[in-house]
């Protein structure tokens, strides 16, 4: 018979627990129970988990229940749990001993971190006490949501460890049964690829879930130009690794000649067990042609020079035999004919016997081969008698060779080239001179006069351009009337590339004697943010329409490139985008891993788009593995950190792997940036507690993408604040000598300032009575764009959009009436215009900064 310690019935001795759930046999009754193995209906083998039960070791006894107590007997304990998810376990741990002794219990078979007992640590009486000699401890096990937690069955083991007497120990098994889940991550390795006929390509597939995923992938071409060829059978890709899936693309058309086709493919990630769950990523196929662009260019190259080669190169002809002519001049003609000149010093030999003037020598020797043009040398025959030489000036080359032979002399060499219709300027010898019979009389031809056409005085005054029409005819006329035009781009609401005006004026006369001719470059697109989206008004005439999305969005001052050409803005608060607006336009996304963009600004440079933009942590706490879009080793799991910082990121967008390169700041959060036109500086508008203010970052290197350049932001504020007042945000003009600031210094609403550059970290305060929240400049500083909301800017609902001249010429103009929520706007944007005539805007010499 045994008899229960706690109530004091009596029971037979093949009973273990008493009516009232006291254990009354602690001793096993039986073997061991040991896992064995069963044969399945599928033929493989499977492993049974021995049940859990009561172990007694020295003093010292351990028994293991479900939470909720729905077991009333010793058996097999099997918890299910889900990965991330938590399970609690009931261990009774009793001092069988004769003294008072405490208890540690730990999990053995479980990694650390997935299980917390409380408490770990039990006091104990002896049993002899009758009460508090046993204690039930909470065991909660809670396996993360890793790869590390696999699915299926991990056995483990309870263990009671007596601190004063360590021999003392006691332990019970048990088992807890983690569900699967499935998570998958993809991106394509490389991001870019290149190829005339076809390229391939990695799809990179992470497998974060906690069993096997066989993996498919497919493929397509939005554009329907190129094929796309993903594996046929699924891949299995183990838990906590990446598996490599390879992808054929090939063009359906070649590419012949010109400049390389980019392709977007779009590939989507789906594991067999949860085919409805698809992940994305995109690639680039960059299709070569088989003749590149620059092959003509290099032909045409090679065919100019061989063509200035055949020019330079020297050519050689025979000289031709010019003996026994009747005279230097036909001989000059011979020679000229051959390509070679006659030397004009021409020598006479006396051979009375021969007729005079006939050449009876030359050099070069006939059929020699010389350079073309060379001079060649005669020798004429000469008589005995003298004659007078006669005047040959004023007559016609062929005139003086018939009166140089009634004279019985001969025409020699004829300068600077012969010319049969040309007259005779001056001749040697001279006309009276007496000489030999045969004698060659060589001549000069005179040079032909040329009429002076007749110039038109010049009136002097600036004559009366019709406006709106084309420059060309307007210069035409300002050359016409003896002034110096000069042509000047000017952001006018008349029609781009006509003439809007003149300086001076119609009929007022210039005292340089130069005409300033103003040429219409167009009224710039303004962009704002509105509840329905980013909108943008067509130039002066206010027609606001949608120009990047119908959702929600979020654009601001300096989300335009520096060409006018792309806007950068953040969708739906969590991605950041570039797009060219227009028809078909598609975004492009830039990624960033684990961060929320804001207040993306383009720098004002024509060359490359830099882009600088602020972020935020996306959640407090830890985020997802994921492998990185440029095709990370390894995936990056963010820890979770307390009260983390915001940061600056810079991004080269024409880099061949554009990544940000970010910078944390002393700041609460990034409200916008202001870039000097130089690039050396960026003013970055932040709030720090209830504090708001301007950060001053600088770099030597302009516009410098890496953040280690930069210098700045870990301080205090660089301007001044007092209490909740201080700089809102600044402008910088485009030729960076003024800044437009909106503060509360010295006032008691926000107002725009027009401020020196150099002024701003000693600004205190301005007495302007321009409301607004937000300011931009127009491209050619004379005027601003300015939000007007409430007196202190607060909420993101906006207000009304005014332009104000700043020379005062007129009053401001409303541009977003904000009456009603869908009539508001805010971050408004002028399109940047380049007015300069160079390709890039060139800053102000001796202007800071």
């Amino acid at each position: 018979m045994k008899l229960c310690p706690k109530c004091g019935q009596e029971h037979d001795d093949t009973v273990d627990f008493c009516d009232c759930g006291e254990i009354l046999a602690w001793e096993p009754s039986a073997p061991e129970p040991t896992a064995a193995e069963a044969v399945g209906a599928d033929g493989q083998t499977a492993t049974i988990a021995a049940p859990a039960r009561i172990t007694q070791q020295n003093e010292v006894s351990v028994v293991l229940f479900r939470a909720d107590r729905s077991d009333d007997h010793i058996g097999n304990i099997v918890l299910p749990v889900e990965a991330g998810g938590r399970a609690t376990l009931v261990a009774r741990v009793r001092n069988q001993s004769q003294i008072v002794d405490s208890f540690t219990l730990t999990v053995d078979g479980l990694p650390d971190g997935w299980w917390t007992i409380d408490p770990p640590t039990t006091y104990l009486l002896p049993m002899k006490a009758r009460q508090g000699y046993e204690a039930d401890v909470v065991i909660a096990l809670h396996p993360p949501r890793s790869s590390s937690a696999t699915a299926g069955l991990w056995d483990f083991k309870v263990i009671a460890t007596s601190e004063k007497h360590p021999p003392r120990m006691a332990s019970a098994t048990a088992g807890i049964d983690i569900a699967p889940f499935s998570s998958i991550f993809a991106a394509a390795r490389p991001p870019q690829i290149s190829g005339r006929r076809g390229a391939r390509l990695q799809t990179g597939v992470e497998n974060a879930g906690n069993r096997v995923e066989p993996v498919l992938v497919e493929g397509h071409d939005g554009a329907d130009r190129c094929r796309v060829t993903p594996p046929v059978a699924p891949t299995e890709v183990k838990p906590g690794t990446v598996g490599e899936l390879p992808v054929v693309v090939r063009p359906k058309r070649t590419h012949w000649i010109g400049n390389p086709i980019d392709h977007r493919i779009d590939l989507t990630a789906s594991s067999s067990n949860e085919p409805e769950k698809k992940v994305a990523c995109t690639a680039v196929y960059r299709q070569r042609a088989w003749i590149p662009w620059w092959l003509p260019f290099l032909i045409l190259l090679l065919a100019v020079i061989a063509i200035i080669l055949y020019l330079l190169w020297p050519h050689h002809v025979k000289v031709p035999d010019v003996r026994r002519q009747p005279s230097s001049f036909a001989a000059q003609k011979r020679l000229e004919k051959a390509g070679l000149a006659l030397n004009p010093k021409v020598r006479t030999a006396l051979r009375p016997k021969i007729p005079s003037g006939t050449v009876i020598a030359q050099a070069p020797a006939p059929g020699k081969t010389v350079d073309k043009g060379r001079q060649v040398t005669v020798v004429v025959a000469a008589g005995h008698h003298l004659v007078r030489v006669p005047k040959l000036a004023g007559l016609k080359v062929t005139e003086a060779d018939q009166r140089l032979r009634t004279a019985k002399l001969t025409l020699g060499a004829v300068q600077p080239k012969l010319e049969p219709d040309a007259k005779v300027g001056s001749q040697l010898p001279h006309a009276g001179a007496r000489r030999r019979e045969g004698t060659p009389v060589s001549v000069v031809l005179a040079k032909k006069k040329v009429k002076a056409a007749k110039k038109k005085k010049p009136s002097g005054a600036v004559p009366d351009v019709p406006l709106g029409s084309a420059p060309a005819a307007a210069m035409k006329a300002i050359k016409a009337a003896g002034l110096k035009p000069v042509e000047e781009l000017e952001i006018s609401t008349g029609k781009r590339g006509t003439v809007t005006r003149t300086v001076p004026a119609a009929k007022v006369k210039p005292a340089d004697g130069i005409v300033h001719l103003k040429v219409s470059a167009g009224f710039p697109k303004i962009t704002y943010d509105a509840p329905m989206g980013v909108l943008d008004i067509g130039g002066a005439d206010g027609t606001p329409r949608i120009g990047v999305s119908r959702s929600a969005t979020v654009a601001s001052r300096g989300a335009w490139s520096a060409d006018g050409k792309q806007i950068a803005y953040v969708y739906k608060g969590k991605r950041l985008y570039v797009v060219k607006p227009g028809p078909g336009a598609h975004p492009k996304s830039i990624f960033v891993a684990g961060r929320v963009p804001v207040a993306p600004a383009f720098a004002p440079l024509l060359k490359s788009r830099v882009l600088v933009f602020g972020t935020v942590p996306a959640s407090s706490g830890a985020t997802k593995p994921a492998l990185a879009e440029t095709g990370g080793a390894a995936p990056v799991v963010a820890e979770k950190a307390a009260a983390p910082k915001p940061e600056v990121c810079w991004m080269d967008l024409d880099a061949k792997f554009p990544a940000p390169s970010c910078k944390i700041v002393n700041a609460t959060s990034i409200e916008g940036f202001a870039w000097s036109p130089r690039g050396t500086v960026l003013l970055v508008s932040v709030k720090k507690r209830e504090s708001v203010g301007l950060l001053r970052l600088s770099t030597r290197s302009p516009f410098a993408t890496d953040q280690g350049q930069w210098a700045g932001g870990d301080g205090r504020l660089y301007t001044k604040t007092t209490g909740s007042h201080g700089v809102l945000t600044a402008s910088f003009s485009r030729d960076g000598t003024r800044l437009a600031v909106v503060s509360n210094l010295g006032t008691k609403k926000f107002v725009v300032s027009n401020l020196a550059t150099d002024k701003l970290g000693a600004f205190a305060g301005s007495h302007s009575q321009l409301a607004g929240c937000d300011v931009d400049w127009r491209p050619d500083d004379k005027e601003w764009l300015v939000v007007q909301a409430s007196a202190n800017c607060t909420g993101d609902a906006g207000g009304r959009i005014v332009r104000v001249l700043l020379d005062g010429s007129s009053a401001p103009t409303v541009v977003v009436a904000g009456k009603h929520r869908r009539q508001k706007g805010r971050h408004p944007a002028y399109q940047p215009i380049n007015l300069s005539p160079g390709p890039e805007r060139a800053p102000v010499p001796g202007t800071r900064p």
